[in-house]
């Protein structure tokens, strides 16, 4: 259950898939923004609302001055969008649905291709983070994120840093 406190803050662990977290070590002032922004948002359930917990990430980043829903190509018909992204760095939030995760590796996939992005980061539940969902066997989760890309690995050749919240 989610603490009852106001001011708990969300944890998380991270898993660094393909040399992710290496790379971001090479820029390491986006790396600290990353974290840092994750470490201030205060904990809140997964849902609808300004109180939420996507929004209350999305707006660390802003504050930091990542940029919300860029498109992941220019010159594409499809209108695919990152939730952030900033300096190579792309990142999706998933916390909803266990089978959008394919969309966020093609999204992620996509721009590494192009030549758009370095590095995609994924933010997502850890296994105790489900408490935060009504429906926890249809949300993702760090186990399901590392079955998929141990599965696609010679597909997805993107590097990703998952983190995921506990």
């Amino acid at each position: 259950m989610i603490p009852e406190r106001s001011n708990a803050r969300v944890q998380y662990e991270s898993f660094s898939y393909r040399h992710a977290e290496e790379i971001l070590n090479a820029h390491l002032a986006i790396k600290r923004e990353i974290t840092s922004a994750l470490e201030e948002v205060q904990e809140a359930r997964v849902g609808k609302g300004a109180d939420a917990l996507t929004p209350r990430i999305v707006a660390a980043f802003l504050a930091r001055g990542w940029q919300k829903e860029v498109r992941v190509a220019e010159d594409q018909p499809h209108e695919q969008r990152f939730d952030l992204f900033k300096e190579r760095v792309a990142i999706e939030i998933e916390f909803s649905r266990y089978e959008f995760l394919s969309r966020d590796y093609l999204r992620f996939l996509s721009a590494y291709n192009g030549d758009k992005i370095d590095v995609g980061v994924l933010i997502t539940h850890a296994e105790s983070g489900l408490a935060r969902v009504k429906q926890k066997a249809v949300a993702p989760s760090l186990a399901r994120v590392k079955a998929d890309l141990a599965w696609l690995r010679g597909t997805i050749t993107v590097p990703i840093w998952v983190l995921a919240l506990k």
